[in-house]
């Protein structure tokens, strides 16, 4: 792959980039855990709250915390909602930049900087979403005090999947792109 033409490495990083930036417009919105009980309505948990699975509003009911057990839970989500839309930002940039670089704009080394800056982005999307998934979080009720973790309740649903899967693309785009 490395003995490809940089004209033709970058059109590759181009369509990467691309998939990369439309996995990350559509991991934003959607369900990062979806309930493993299966009642109508059926319960999941966005980047953004607590909702209906699917096309529904996040925390329709005004809970605190956005519907999460904890405020932690809140925070890290809030953070994973916040890089995502960063990653959105950057997956744009690094496409364009390997635009750029097939004309023979600009040196490979600005593409590489944006192209390295979305793969932490991205890479911290996914792990904020595994990170909840997996800690045990401390919840008081009625002054008793409980430990939980996500993952007794729910299973993952799209937005991870779709983030990882943008992470190992932009991982892939990353490498190539310094060869272009």
């Amino acid at each position: 792959m490395i003995c490809l033409p940089g004209v033709l490495l970058a059109v590759v990083c181009i369509i990467l980039e691309a998939i990369v930036f439309f996995l990350c417009v559509i991991g934003t919105p959607i369900d990062v855990y979806k309930s493993k009980v299966n009642t109508s309505p059926r319960l999941c948990y966005s980047m953004w709250g607590y909702k209906r699975c699917g096309a529904h509003k996040a925390n329709p009911d005004k809970l605190p915390n956005k519907g999460f057990p904890t405020s932690n839970i809140r925070s890290t989500m809030n953070a994973a909602a916040a890089f995502a839309i960063i990653s959105i930002f950057l997956a744009l940039v690094s496409m364009i930049m390997s635009v750029l670089l097939v004309c023979k704009c600009l040196s490979r080394i600005i593409p590489g900087v944006f192209s390295v800056i979305a793969f932490i982005t991205t890479l911290i999307v996914w792990a904020c979403q595994a990170g909840v998934y997996y800690k045990k979080y401390s919840v008081s009720s009625f002054g008793v005090e409980t430990k939980i973790k996500i993952k007794d309740g729910f299973n993952y649903a799209g937005s991870f999947g779709l983030f990882v899967a943008a992470w190992c693309l932009q991982t892939i785009e990353m490498i190539l792109v310094f060869f272009a």
